[in-house]
């Protein structure tokens, strides 16, 4: 069933941005990740999302940062990705 999660998850989001109309000025911003612990990664998750936003993808995270390398509530290894971290102790 756990594959089946992501298709799920992946649909109401196509759903929401295409009834969204963001356009490439856009930010769409995805909170409650953390809630995925144990039943999908979010590197799935940004990777099914972000094709679908025009504009910027922007994901809270509950997580850590280190070295280029996200750890989802230091639960999981980390991934590395391709992204921009805002972070707390940022000046």
């Amino acid at each position: 069933l756990l594959p089946r999660y992501l298709e799920a998850l992946e649909g109401r989001f196509a759903s929401f941005a295409e009834q969204s109309g963001a356009d490439s000025n856009t930010v769409v911003a995805v909170s409650g990740v953390g809630t995925l612990f144990g039943l999908s990664k979010v590197k799935d998750v940004v990777d099914a999302f972000a094709p679908r936003v025009n504009g910027r993808l922007l994901v809270f995270f509950p997580g850590s940062f280190e070295h280029n390398n996200y750890r989802l509530l230091d639960g999981y290894d980390g991934w590395n990705y391709l992204a921009v971290p805002i972070t707390a102790d940022q000046v």
